[in-house]
């Protein structure tokens, strides 16, 4: 059987080696409609009598295995303040139908079953879920959708990591060797926290402690002991809203748990896709959500900053709130240029970070505009100086912010404590343009999981979120600029498959000396999969750096820095 020690060793193989392949394209380039699989995913989906009512029942299976996977586990939705659940019989998911038909991916089997919750005698608190599975045995994919046709009010779950509601739902063996329940012994893999840098994986079991909520726990990738089959789980459209948390001893997924309600017409999906190895998985993964987004691969190469050299003043660099002594930041980048002609430096852009603009007194954005000590003669002369172009960070926007019509500005926001979003789709046409004015072609959306975890609108709304990043996309997309999502929790990396602009992703934390911030090679194949350039961020080259007031030396990670940013992410120096 598979041991906790042998999956370390897998995914210190995988951060090892899965970087070399970055720069080769994942996923067939041929259409979804008719692919085979040399190891295919199906279900076995039925209509079954349990006590007090019927509901689906489903086993998954990879390819000739005789055991199933994953084995079905109960329906649930929260609604008017409860939760209800096929387990205990109060969500009654009786009305159930079969068909057949063809799609995008290709032959499918569905079966439907429709969810009535009815608390109360009072058929104006009837709460109704659809629920959806389609089986494609040819293509190694099933989908999963919840459907609500006349919306659920009061759905929010006991926190915001919980789910609202939950189908699929797995149930967690009780043990780590499955076959004693006739199942087949998996491992899980998935990623946490911000950058999803924080990979966890263990053995599939009730005695797992598998991350869910808003900060991870999707994609879900379940392989076998053999290493040689794996499942990938995610959701297919509505990524912001999605959540995967565990319920009881069973894997649930839904819509978050912090949506207060859930509009009519409101639809959540999930898509597993196998393949012989995670590898294979995860491409075919990625190349099915970007045909069904639409996210063309070659808008990541004709990004510069993805395929040229930059120098970049973030954490860790030696210009990061550290000017040359005695001048300013703008004569500091104009002697960068400088030395890079002398040097026979081929620098095509520079980035600005977070000492650039305006701040309120709790670290928010106040303007995003140059600060006049920093730039005295603005960003556009120091554009037309050097020749470079910008990659300009932004983190999240202060409650004081001077473009919000609560300030006087002229935009819509929405504030919870010390954080706010805009939320208004004039104003990242307004913002990126002006930008793009002084050389801006990078668009460094930072503090992600921050604004996540601080605008409370973002956990109870299933639009906010969504709305957010769209409408920042859709500006960007307008006038040709490029997005890189940083600090991002695993859900915008999702997110970014639906947003053409975004052409970059961070992949690791901030450079320190001594920190291992050379391991991306879990994070750097999802960001590849999904069509976005895997970005390590800064590093040293050189063991000692006497003039940095911050760091005065690196304690060895030099070479692994450059060797893994040499092999295939973003580089910056």
């Amino acid at each position: 059987t598979m041991s906790v020690v042998a999956l370390q060793v897998w995914l210190a193989t995988l951060a090892a080696c899965l970087l070399l392949a970055a720069s080769v394209p994942l996923g067939p380039s041929t259409p979804w409609t008719g692919l085979k699989l040399k190891k295919g995913l199906r279900t076995d989906t039925q209509v079954s009598v349990p006590s007090g009512g019927k509901h689906q029942q489903y086993s998954l299976y990879v390819g000739g295995s005789e055991l199933p996977w994953l084995k079905t586990g109960h329906v649930s939705m929260h609604s008017n303040g409860r939760k209800f659940s096929t387990g205990d019989s109060s969500l009654d998911c009786s009305d159930c139908d079969s068909s057949t038909g063809e799609d995008m991916i290709g032959k499918f089997e569905e079966s439907a079953c429709k969810c009535v919750a009815n608390s109360t005698s009072d058929s104006s608190q009837t709460a109704r879920m659809t629920t959806i599975i389609r089986n494609y045995p040819a293509n190694g994919v099933v989908y999963f959708q919840q459907f609500f046709p006349d919306g659920v009010q009061l759905s929010k779950a006991g926190s915001d990591d919980d789910v609202a509601t939950g189908f699929p739902s797995f149930v967690m063996p009780q043990t780590e060797d499955a076959r004693e329940s006739d199942g087949v012994p998996l491992g899980w893999v998935t990623f946490n926290g911000n950058m999803g840098w924080d990979i966890q994986a263990g053995k599939f079991s009730s005695t797992a402690s598998i991350p869910g909520g808003m900060a991870g726990g999707l994609p879900l990738v379940f392989v076998d002991e053999s290493m040689t089959g794996a499942v990938v789980f995610s959701p297919m459209t509505n990524m912001l809203s999605a959540s995967q948390a565990r319920v009881d001893d069973q894997i649930a997924f839904g819509v978050m748990g912090g949506a207060r309600s859930i509009p009519a017409g409101y639809m959540v999906d999930f898509v597993a896709v196998a393949d012989v190895g995670v590898n294979e998985a995860f491409a075919r993964w990625g190349s099915l959500l970007r045909q069904l987004h639409g996210k063309p691969e070659e808008r990541k190469e004709q990004d510069i900053t993805n395929t040229m050299l930059g120098y970049y003043t973030d954490n860790g660099a030696w210009t990061y709130y550290n000017p040359e002594k005695g001048k300013s930041y703008q004569q500091t980048m104009e002697d960068v240029k400088i030395n890079a002609v002398k040097q026979g430096i081929p620098y095509a852009y520079l980035q600005l970070d977070s000492w650039w603009y305006f701040k309120a007194e709790d670290r928010g954005v106040k303007n995003w505009t140059a600060i006049p000590e920093v730039f005295p003669d603005g960003l556009a002369k120091l554009h037309s100086t050097t020749g470079y172009g910008f990659v300009a960070h932004n983190r999240y926007w202060a409650v004081s912010t001077d473009y919000a019509t609560s300030n006087g500005g002229a935009f819509h926001f929405e504030f919870d404590g010390n954080c706010g979003v805009p939320n208004d789709p004039k104003f990242w046409p307004f913002l990126l343009q002006q930008a793009q004015k002084w050389g801006l072609l990078v668009y460094e959306q930072d503090w992600l999981d921050y604004s996540t975890d601080h605008v409370k609108q973002l956990r109870e709304d299933v639009f906010m979120a969504e709305n957010w990043l769209n409408q920042m996309g859709i500006a960007a997309n307008e006038i040709g600029m490029a997005i890189q999502y940083c600090m991002p929790y695993p859900r915008h990396v999702l997110h970014s498959v639906k947003v053409t602009p975004v052409t970059q992703i961070r992949v690791s934390d901030d450079y320190h000396p001594a920190n291992d911030q050379w391991r991306i090679g879990i994070t750097s194949l999802l960001a590849h999969s999904l069509g976005a350039a895997p970005f390590k961020d800064t590093f040293w080259t050189e063991r000692k750096e006497p003039g940095n007031p911050k760091y005065k030396v690196d304690v060895g990670n030099a070479a692994k820095n450059s060797f893994f940013s040499f092999s295939g992410c973003i580089l910056s120096i």
